[in-house]
């Protein structure tokens, strides 16, 4: 299930419920004993827990932990991590390809390390050409998987026979002169339409889920070509690495680019917090600022640290959301609900077609003093004549 849906689906549910999130694989050697450290930790922290729990509502709970327990027998050794969600009428498990912070709760869902979930992965898009094709690889904290490989192709037999003609003797392999130069213009722009097809398949790999950065991999005649195909959110995500590399086997690939792609991800990072600061107009700070115009529809990508919470309030009959304590909604007066703004956010930002990032702490200090959130807002249309 899309995490955006699964927010929302679980911030209306009334029913207390288990919230599990689970590092299963730790990096102390406890781990490796009899017992794994995840399953001592999960026992000692249960019994923490249910000394809060409502009388009325132990029976359920211990209900939820033995479900629980049960289903952590079935782990696999690539699971980093896990979250479930047991209530009376609701069971969701979800393998987590990373860790994050350990814990356990009874009540209502616990939904803010989800925004984390949904947006924190380091994921990226390579691009790797030469004049025999291009290579796809999807990356995602540090490992690669490669895709369907677009081999090109170029028949200029025709017009070989079209240009040369009679004129040609027998043995003529290759024209010269004008008709050398219209062949090689033929060529240029068949490797530009070649070019044209990467971009827009590009493009569509990065659709779903848009990517921390996009490695284009080559000379830079054809990556160029690439980059001039694809959308603005994209073209600013984009560094050329102009190496020979698209006939390497992807283990070699990813040991060559790897450091670089790390270390590039975390410069982008500050950098987009940077500008984001800096801007002297088209962008906004700080939560109120953001949650405003976000509501609106005039952001098309927010940003927001790693980490950052804040209790708001939701109105049950217009869904309008603020920080203010007021019971009622000062826009149509309806009753307000408390929530928070990591299990919101996804669901704000979907709503708008807006991009949601997460950024690190450290390489995005700036936006931490600036509020922790802001966003970059939509240009401004043109108002139409009468």
């Amino acid at each position: 299930m899309e995490i955006a849906l699964l927010q929302e689906k679980l911030s209306q549910t009334s029913e207390p419920m288990l919230t599990l999130y689970m590092d299963t694989n730790p990096p102390d050697r406890s781990s490796h004993g009899r017992t794994p450290a995840y399953l001592a930790w999960l026992k000692k922290e249960m019994k923490h827990v249910a000394s809060g729990v409502p009388p009325s509502e132990l029976q359920s709970f211990q209900e939820q932990m033995r479900r629980t327990e049960r289903s952590l027998r079935d782990m696999t050794p690539r699971e980093r991590g896990i979250v479930v969600f047991a209530g009376p009428t609701t069971w969701i498990r979800m393998s987590l390809p990373q860790a994050f912070a350990n814990q356990l709760q009874w009540g209502r869902p616990a939904l803010e390390q989800l925004l984390g979930i949904a947006t924190g992965r380091k994921n990226s898009c390579v691009v790797a050409i030469d004049r025999a094709g291009a290579r796809f690889f999807r990356g995602e904290d540090g490992d690669m998987a490669e895709l369907p490989e677009e081999r090109f192709e170029i028949d200029a037999s025709q017009w070989k026979q079209k240009d040369l003609g009679h004129m040609a003797p027998r043995d003529t392999h290759m024209p010269h002169g004008p008709q050398r130069d219209l062949y090689k213009r033929r060529v240029d722009e068949q490797y530009r339409r070649l070019c044209k097809h990467v971009a827009d398949r590009t493009r569509a790999l990065c659709s779903k889920e848009l990517p921390a950065a996009i490695f284009l991999v080559g000379s830079r005649k054809l990556t160029e070509l690439i980059e001039g195909g694809l959308p603005t959110d994209l073209r600013e995500r984009v560094e050329t690495i102009v190496e020979n590399l698209a006939r390497v086997p992807p283990e070699d690939l990813e040991r060559h680019l790897g450091p670089r792609m790390a270390e590039w991800t975390w410069d982008f990072a500050k950098r987009r917090a940077g500008q984001l600061i800096e801007a002297e107009r088209g962008a906004v700070t700080g939560l109120d600022e953001t949650l405003a115009e976000l509501q609106k529809g005039n952001i098309r990508s927010v940003l927001v640290v790693r980490g950052f919470d804040a209790t708001l309030r939701q109105c049950t009959n217009c869904g309008a959301v603020g920080r203010s304590a007021d019971p009622a909604c000062p826009v149509c007066g309806g009753e307000r609900r408390e929530v928070k703004l990591g299990e919101i956010l996804p669901v704000l930002a979907r709503d708008r077609n807006t991009i949601l990032e997460v950024l690190d702490r450290e390489p995005a200090k700036k936006l931490v003093e600036a509020g922790g959130i802001g966003g970059w807002l939509r240009p401004a249309q043109p108002k139409r004549a009468r």
